[in-house]
Formats: structure tokens, sequence, C-alpha cells
């Protein structure tokens, strides 16, 4: 429902797939007011944004184009709705992005995509080798790169919805780097390989031109570090696309490219984070004062507006928080607060010495936890609102700089805090859902006797008392997953107690003196059942301990193999272990498979394995079942359970139906393990029999036949009267 009313809203808004299928014509115009993008004649601002689908507990290695496409054509519906609803008209993709679907967010939402190739910036085969830092200067691996571009640029030359191409991610930061996490800006670091990397880029440019006629290319460099080299290398590119972080504006930045390389630039990343590394907490308004300001400056710095005339447009980094930023591969599903890298353009709070950019607070909307499918929610922070009222001015209408100055001023962060504010109460609301006390009890037992326990009954009447408290704690750490756990607290034990087996695990009475106590905290404090539950597209998992579950009656389990496990006060008399086990519920193409598996899974039972597998089979229903022991218990945790011996279990059971009644029939093979065996066996006879008993005992062995039985089972529904025969 949610996907078709998205679906609708789109056709509704005017976006279709039967645009035209030709790519677009993008080019770059430039005159005595500067630079403007021009898609099929029509200038073009870029309101751009760095955009992933990254769910929380994912990193780099996720792959959301490999999912079906009714899960990607949901989680594009409510994430493009919502870029659109910004003001957002392109992305930027790396080139694993099928060309299917770069027409499709085109068609759907008007939305182009800028297509990144990374040129090797993270890592290359090469001959079947992974070469993890690329020689710029090696022919191999130059040939290598721009046989791979070759590949990218005929795949995406002719789809619709393509923007622009860019190369490469910071490459030239790479040569400075030790790892693939952000570290502080190299400055004006210089280093000789420098030369090698921008004349690939130049031969990359040239390739794509000589391809694709539509597209302008665009660098993605690392702000303006080696722009001397560019100039002299890079005669192919067309934009400059960079990768900006100076804080409020990119000061003399836009007149430095105009003089040296005469051409427009893009920011192809920008933009602030939503955390505050001096204070220790979120600050979203923050995040929105920078992003109003850099916009402000790309609109003065803009074609016609009185500034050097360059500025594009930018992709703002980015759309979603990236949980998996900080250490990448591990605590995954922790919102580090760690600041990564310093950087004095954000004054607000920097400080002389210390980190304050924080890479997974980036994002322009909060992520929520991710649902059974996968997907997740996002929440909009100020910034959202913020620039959604800020791209309602026409960058290339008649404006005086006053104007836009003005336009950008009149906007408050502090005005559209109050939108977010409520999101993150209710986020926060639902953090603090997720672990509650629950089932808080007390009991007390008070008892009068003579003597202490079970040792003197004839001396003076006592009169004493127990305390036993209970309390469950239950949590749920994110969707489709719960647990509880029940502990018992005991204060004062009656010393002269009738029931004593009632601690039997936990603790004896000393009979020797006077007092009967539990001295160790841990005698005082234990697990009174445990029970957890994972719930996942495929499958949910239920781990439990001395907690009830029920039987498989209902589903094919004809004989009873699992039994129901219900003890009531037996358990709290006893102290029984079990049940302690498993139990796997199969979904969608595991529908039909269950397992149950444990130490104790009831009981007195073995530790085993239990599956069955049940599906429709034309008019029939057919459960398999197998029950397999994998030990005998030598001995028991208490006095409540006699061990059993090591046991395998078989079934098959068919239901049909035929109108309101029913045929059931089953086979079993139970015991195989015990076939060989020698038993002895009592049989009357006539005569005088052994010792005149008139039974004779004989001697017989397990054979295959003795572990087979069957079951039949007619049931009859005549309305008020039901019955069956079996």
């Amino acid at each position: 429902m949610k996907l078709g009313l998205l679906g609708v809203l789109a056709g509704v808004l005017g976006f279709s797939a039967s645009a035209a299928a030709q790519p677009h014509h993008v080019t770059v115009h430039q005159d005595d007011q500067g630079f403007l993008l021009q898609v099929d004649g029509e200038e073009l601002m870029v309101f751009g944004m760095n955009w992933g689908y990254m769910p929380i507990g994912e990193n780099y290695s996720y792959d959301f184009w490999g999912h079906d496409d009714v899960f990607i054509e949901e989680a594009l519906h409510t994430e493009m709705f919502l870029l659109r609803s910004m003001g957002i008209n392109a992305i930027r993709q790396y080139d694993v992005v099928p060309p299917r679907w770069v027409e499709w967010i085109y068609d759907n939402y008007g939305i182009y995509t800028a297509v990144n190739n990374l040129m090797g910036r993270y890592g290359l085969t090469i001959d079947g080798v992974w070469v993890p830092n690329i020689d710029y200067g090696n022919p191999r691996h130059r040939d290598e790169m721009l046989s791979l571009l070759r590949e990218t640029v005929e795949l995406y030359a002719d789809t619709r919805g393509v923007l622009m191409w860019l190369l490469g991610n910071e490459n030239n930061y790479g040569l400075h780097w030790t790892s693939f996490e952000v570290e502080a800006l190299p400055g004006e670091d210089y280093d000789p390989r420098a030369v090698h990397l921008y004349s690939l880029m130049n031969e990359a440019a040239e390739l794509i031109h000589e391809l694709d006629g539509n597209h302008p290319v665009s660098l993605t460099n690392g702000d303006l570090q080696y722009i001397d080299i560019i100039a002299a290398e890079c005669d192919a590119i067309d934009i400059l696309g960079t990768n900006v972080y100076r804080g409020e504006n990119a000061r003399d930045l836009f007149q430095d490219v105009l003089d040296k390389l005469d051409m427009p630039v893009v920011f192809t990343e920008f933009g602030a984070d939503a955390y505050d590394a001096r204070r220790g907490r979120e600050d979203d308004v923050a995040q929105a004062h920078y992003l109003l300001r850099q916009w402000e400056d790309l609109y003065l710095q803009s074609y016609g507006n009185g500034g050097v005339g360059n500025a594009i447009g930018g992709f703002i980094f980015q759309w979603s928080d990236g949980w998996w930023k900080t250490g990448q591969t591990i605590n995954l599903e922790t919102h580090d607060p760690d600041a990564s890298w310093p950087n004095g353009g954000y004054p607000l709070d920097f400080v002389e010495g210390e980190n304050n950019m924080n890479e997974e607070w980036f994002g322009i909307v909060a992520k929520d936890e991710n649902d059974l499918d996968g997907h997740y929610r996002v929440r909009p922070r100020t910034a959202y609102y913020v620039l959604q009222d800020a791209f309602e001015l026409d960058p290339y209408a008649d404006h005086s700089r006053e104007e836009i100055v003005g336009h950008f001023r009149g906007i408050e962060p502090v005005n559209y805090a109050h939108r977010y504010a409520a999101l993150r109460t209710e986020g926060d609301s639902t953090m603090a859902r997720r672990i509650r006390l629950s089932n808080l009890r007390m009991e007390i037992d008070s008892s009068i006797s003579g003597g202490d326990g079970f040792i003197d009954r004839e001396s003076e009447l006592v009169l004493d008392h127990t305390e036993s408290f209970w309390m469950e704690i239950e949590t749920e750490p994110a969707q489709g997953v719960y647990g509880v756990l029940s502990l018992n607290l005991v204060g004062n034990v009656a010393r002269n107690r009738l029931d004593d087996i009632f601690y039997e695990t936990r603790a004896l009475s000393d009979h020797d003196g006077d007092e009967s106590t539990l001295e160790a905290i841990t005698d005082r404090v234990g697990i009174y059942g445990a029970e957890v539950s994972v719930e996942r597209p495929l499958a949910t998992v239920t781990g439990y301990y001395r907690r009830g579950h029920t039987h498989w009656g209902y589903e094919g389990d004809f004989f009873g193999i699992y039994q129901e496990t219900f003890y009531g006060p037996n358990l709290d008399t006893y102290q029984a272990n079990a049940p302690l086990g498993f139990e796997v519920d199969g979904h969608r193409e595991l529908e039909g498979l269950a397992l149950a598996f444990g130490p104790e899974i009831h009981w007195g039972a073995n530790p085993q394995i239990i599956g069955k597998y049940t599906r429709d089979v034309g008019p029939f229903d057919l459960t398999v079942l197998h029950q397999e022991d994998l030990l005998s218990s030598e001995d028991a945790d208490s006095s409540v359970a006699t061990p059993e011996r090591r046991n395998r279990r078989t079934a098959i059971h068919t239901r049909f139906n035929f109108g309101d009644h029913q045929l059931e029939l089953a086979g079993l093979m139970a015991g195989s393990p015990r076939v060989g065996e020698e038993f002895t066996r009592v049989e009357e006879v006539d005569g005088r029999g052994y010792l005149d008993s008139g039974y004779e005992y004989l001697r017989d062995e397990v054979t295959l036949a003795d572990t087979l039985a069957g079951r039949l089972k007619l049931s009859f529904d005549f309305g008020r009267v039901k019955w069956y025969v079996q």
C-alpha cells in the first residue's frame, strides 16, 4: 500500500516512464556573466546530494542494487520523494548503479544522476591480483583503469537521466593518507606522483569525450590541492569538481579556479556534521547554519549574480548518517560520536589541537532502525527544512546581490528546529521503550513450627518467614528483536521452613546450626527464566530458559514428539533448569520448516534436535519430522527427572480434507538405535509355567519391525456433533 501510494503520487506530480528515450544533451555555456550548466538547452543549477542507501549495521560492502526490484523500488520511492520535496535535482552515484535505475529515478522523480568512476581510488584488481594502492605512473595500472572506464562509459552513455561524469574521489588525498578513513587534510603537501595522477585523469576525460558527446566531465578533487598541475595536465576536463570543507564559505576558491583553470566549479562534496564535538551532543542547528551560508556563497558566485560567476551548484555531503564510517568494519550498530579530523573552518565546535569533524553525523536526515525487510525510516534534520526554503529562490532570476543575501539571511535555522525536535523526541521515546521493567512482585511466606528444618521437631514453636522478589526486564533493541530476563531475589529465609528442597539448586540450609541463611550474593540472586526472539524475513529464532513453549500437535506432529512444556509452580518447587533450548520457524522461502534443539528442550529430555518440514502437495498437507538425540544425559541437575536412553525418531504425516471431514494418516519409526538388543518378555501359558507362575519368561531381540508404528484418524464434523475414530 505504501509503495503504491507513493507511485501514484509520483505520477500525479508529473513524472512518468513516458519520457523520451534518448540521453540528455548536457553542455557548459560561458559568456561575460559566467558559466552555466545547460540540459537540453535549459539552464540547471545543481541542487545535488551525495545519496546512498545504507541500513544500520552495514558498511561499504552492502549491495543495495543487488536486492530484488520490490525492495529497491520501495526504498527509492521513500527516499526520492523526500529528496525532490527538499528541492534536490541531482544525486551523485558510483558506477555500480545499474543504468535502468538511473532512468527509473529520473522518470519517476525528475532527479538526474552524476555517474562517478573512482579511477582506482580504493584499489583495483589487476591481472587477478588485488592492488590496494594504485601506482598512477605504472602503464599496466593506467591501461586497466582506462579499459574499465571504457566499459563503464559504453554502459551509461545513452542512459536517460545521466547528468555528467565524475572522475575519482579525492585521489590526490589518497597520495598522502595511510588508510581509507578520512584523515586531516594534507593542505599544500606535494607528491611527485600527482603529475601521473592528473595526466591519467586527462586521458580518462579524452576517452569519455570520444565515446560520449552528450555529457561533460568533471574531476572529484580534494579541494584545490595541485591546481597548478591540473592546469598543466587536464585540458580535457570540462568542470572542476571539488570536495570542499572550508566552513561558511569557500573564500577565494572560485577566483582561483577562474584565474588558473577558466572553468566552472561544482562542489562534489560539501556540508557540515550535526554533532558538537566540543560539548559532546547533537547540534542540528549548527549544521543548518553552515549549509545555509555555503549555499548563499554558491548563489552569489553563480552566473549573473555579481560574483566570480563560475559556481554551478554542488552535491551536499550527505543524505543520511553513515554509522559505519568510524572503524568501517567494527561497531557498525553504534552511532559513534568520535571526531576523526580537525577543521578550523567550523569554529562553533573547534578546539585547537583537537578533532571536531564527526564522519558518522553528516546526514541531512537522521537514520532510524531497520525493519524486518531491511528498510529504515529517516528523520529530516533542521537543515532539510532550512534548505527547502532556501532553494525556493531561483538562482538565475534577475536578483540583485542584496536580494540574494536578504533571502538567505532571512532564514533563521533556529526557527525550523522544532520540526526535527519533534521527530527526535519521537525517536528518543522509541529508544526509551526498548528497555522496561515488568512483572514486579513480592511474596512473603510465613511459617510456624517446632525445631529447625528436619532436625528437631520437638523443640519450642518458632515463627519465621521467607521473602522472595521477582523482577522482569524486557528489551526490544531493534525491530523484530525481543528479550526478557526474569530475576528472583531472595531476602530472609525461614530457618524452620518445612519445604527445604525449594532451594535445591541454589543453596542448602545449614541444619547444624540455628540459622538457615543464604550467605552468598550469587545464592540470593538467580535467573528465574529468560527468553530471546529474533524475527527476520526468512526465519524467527527463539531461545528459552525455564519458560514454556507449545507443542507442534496442530502442525503435523501427529505423535507428540515435540512436547509442550508448561510446568507452573513445579519450576519453583524444584528449581528445575528445563526447558532450555531454541526454536526456529521459517518464513517465505523457508515456510513450513521448523527446528527445535537444545540441552533439555522439555523436562528430562536428552540434548537433541528436531526438524520438521510441512508443505502442501496437491490436496494433501504433508509433514516429515525427525528427532535425534545428540547424546544421553548421564545425570540430572536435580531430582525431577531420570535420564533417558539415547533415541531416534522419524515420522511422516499427511492430512486430507473432504468437505467438513478430515483424514489423517501417519507412520513412525522410533527406537532404531536399539535394534539387535536383547530383552525379556512374559507370556501367559496354559500349563504351570515358570515356577508354577502360569507365565513363561522368554528372551527376545529387538527387530526393525519393532520400531515401526502407524496411526490413522478419521474426523467427522456434523455441526453440533463432532466425532472421530482412529
